[in-house]
Parts: C-alpha cells; sequence; structure tokens
C-alpha cells in the first residue's frame, strides 16, 4: 500500500471496531492504494467486497473502495451516496450504478457488503439484504488492471470522511442470505 494525505490509523477506541486500530480518512485527498495484483481481478466469478464503516459526514459520493482505468476498461467502486450505499460497475465511459441499498448512518458503525454470487448481485447492511437483487447489469467478466484506492476515488474527488476497518475482498459469495456480521477480528481468515 502507498499512504496519500492525511490517511492513517486512528486509535481511540470510539473509532475502532475491533482490535486497536482502524483506518481514518478526513475526505479531502486522503487514501491508500495497492498496486494491481490478480489476486483483485475478479473475472466473470463470484466475489464479496465488505467492511465495517463509520461514516462522520454524509457527501454526496464517499467511497469505500475503487478501481478504475483507461476507457473501455472494466471498473468498479463500493461507496455511499448521500447516505445511501451503493456499488457500480461497467465500462469507465458508459456505465451506471450496479445496486442501491439502503441508508448508512453517520457517527456509528455498519457493516457493508457487496456480493455477487452466479450473476445476481446484493448489498447488505449489517447483515440484511438491502434492495433487490440485480442480475442484469454486471454480468460481464471484471479484467481491470487498475490500481485499488480506498477512501477515495482513483479518477475523482469522491473521499470518505470517517473510519473503515475489516474491509475484505474475497473471490466467493460469503453470504447470499442475511446473516450476522463478524464479531471479531477476521483475521484474514478464508471462511
Amino acid at each position: 500500500f502507498s499512504v496519500a494525505g492525511d490517511a492513517k490509523i486512528s486509535t481511540g477506541a470510539a473509532n475502532t471496531k475491533f482490535g486497536t486500530g482502524s483506518l481514518s480518512f478526513d475526505g479531502t485527498g486522503d487514501y491508500l492504494q495497492t498496486l494491481q495484483s490478480p489476486n483483485l481481478v475478479f473475472g466473470s466469478g463470484d466475489v464479496t467486497v465488505e467492511a465495517f464503516v463509520k461514516p462522520m459526514t454524509s457527501p454526496a459520493i464517499a467511497t469505500i473502495i475503487d478501481t478504475r482505468s483507461s476507457y473501455g476498461s472494466e471498473a468498479f467502486s463500493f461507496y455511499i451516496s448521500s447516505g445511501i450505499l451503493q456499488a457500480w460497475a461497467g465500462a469507465y465511459s458508459n456505465s451506471s450504478v450496479l445496486r442501491q441499498g439502503g441508508a448508512v448512518p453517520t457517527g456509528t458503525w455498519s457493516h457493508v457488503a457487496f456480493v455477487r454470487h452466479n450473476g445476481t448481485n446484493m448489498l447488505f447492511i449489517n447483515g440484511q439484504k438491502s434492495g433487490a437483487d440485480n442480475t442484469n447489469t454486471w454480468n460481464q467478466t471484471f479484467l481491470s488492471t487498475a490500481n485499488w484506492r480506498i477512501g477515495d476515488s482513483t479518477s475523482y474527488a469522491r473521499g470518505f470522511n470517517g473510519f473503515i476497518d475489516e474491509l475484505r475482498i474475497t473471490k466467493m459469495a460469503r453470504y447470499t442470505a442475511n446473516f450476522t456480521p463478524m464479531t471479531a477480528a477476521s483475521g484474514n481468515k478464508t471462511s
């Protein structure tokens, strides 16, 4: 990871979901960025993107995690738009909101998850399915070779103001129905 702006680890108990720290962002040009990895290319298979988030404000768009590359490439963004959980995917130059879920409150921790299972796209907030399943928007093969950013978009200033903990991407559909979010740190477990 590389670090930009004021992104840092917060160790305050009120701003940590599990353990002794969480990612802290002020929403203005701070983020973590990964190098592209074959492990982050979803292909056409199942995937789960999840995190605990504690937004402190509700801007037009607050990015949790995002990858975009040049025009014509596939892109994915998981974010909160004016307080509503959303996922966006498709060709950079011709795409739309993939899924829209329910409200994510400010000032409190919420578990959020995007799941693609057998071509069906789902969102969950605190373990509850949010919005109707969508099967017709993002069934294509996801082959983005762009870097990933946590806390901001790779192409626009859409910073997250708040805290992110236990961000996890796995190439499997962890949840297909309502569930109880983890109650302790994941420790990078695969199940």
